[in-house]
């Protein structure tokens, strides 16, 4: 099972996207560097940014960590 834990109060609310059926976060889960933590948690979980926000630098907020390589 994969699973992930968001802490809602990260989310950057300028980063959601409306679409036809409702409003959308697109997230980014980025490898842990030296494995998981205490938890078993092995990937970073950010709010992703458009296209453009990345070619500026800019970077999404973590907004939590999640269980991808679970066996």
């Amino acid at each position: 099972m994969k699973q992930a834990s968001i802490r809602t109060k990260d989310i950057s609310k300028d980063l959601l996207h409306r679409g036809k059926t409702g409003i959308f976060i697109n997230l980014k889960f980025i490898p842990m560097k030296g494995g998981a933590d205490e938890y078993g948690n092995d990937h970073w979980v950010f709010q992703d940014v458009s296209k453009e926000q990345r070619e500026q630098g800019i970077k999404g907020p973590i907004i939590g960590r999640a269980r991808l390589n679970r066996k």
